[in-house]
């Protein structure tokens, strides 16, 4: 529901409240631990806000950060919808380089599939064929001998 920084912000407010208070079964020194439980507006929305020393190192949820106005430039939903935008056409452009890549190949693959065939055809047809050279020898490119007895 906030962001990192707005947490942050809050805690530090909260933690300077309960000091202010002066409550004797406060710790003197040191951070004051809490849990501050944020209901929302929809049942989905609410946030738990600690002392900043209990959370040193907090999870970030992109949705929330968009959400602070300090963090995000002036005109924050055409920003937001830029990023989106942005995200969307590289995903989009991966993809797309994907599938190009995947009908290449295919197409590929399918010319040489169509060449095997051919080969095979070609092969089935010369093995039906009569061999041509029956009862003689075959040419050389050797000149001719006359033989003598």
């Amino acid at each position: 529901m906030f962001s990192v920084r707005q947490k942050r912000e809050i805690a530090d407010a909260i933690q300077r409240i309960l000091r202010e208070t002066n409550h004797p079964e406060l710790p003197a020194t040191g951070e004051i631990g809490f849990l501050l439980r944020v209901t929302g507006a929809e049942s989905w929305s609410w946030a738990e806000i600690r002392n900043n020393g209990a959370v040193p190192n907090p999870g970030v949820n992109p949705h929330n950060e968009m959400q602070d106005p300090a963090a995000a430039p002036k005109n924050r939903p055409m920003a937001r919808q830029s990023r989106y935008d942005k995200l969307l056409a590289d995903e989009e452009s991966t993809l797309e380089a994907a599938v190009a890549k995947a009908v290449a190949e295919a197409e590929r693959l399918g010319g040489e599939l169509r060449r095997i065939r051919d080969m095979r055809k070609k092969f089935a047809a010369l093995a039906k064929r009569p061999s041509r050279a029956k009862g003689r020898v075959p040419a050389t490119n050797a000149e001719p001998t006359v033989a003598t007895a």
